[in-house]
């Protein structure tokens, strides 16, 4: 069950409410508009499918675009 303690970790993608099949998962706003997660403990089986697609969860697994910068090279 996703469980977002600091509203730094959540992008406020809706990854986890689109992905949980149980419809346990609804989104709220803060005062200042952003959206965030909140888990109906009733209706959640606890089958983890929201923090296997949370992107800031599994941040380390996502990122796969640390290159160096591109090289220049001049089209003859």
């Amino acid at each position: 069950m996703i469980d977002i303690s600091d509203k730094a970790m959540c992008c406020g993608c809706n990854a986890c409410g689109d992905v949980c099949a149980h419809d346990a998962i609804t989104f709220k706003t803060d005062i200042e508009g952003f959206w965030y997660p909140i888990v109906d403990e009733a209706k959640c089986t606890n089958c983890g499918l929201c923090d296997k697609i949370c992107p800031e969860l599994n941040i380390a697994s996502l990122k796969k675009n640390d290159f160096d910068k591109p090289v220049q090279t001049i089209a003859a």
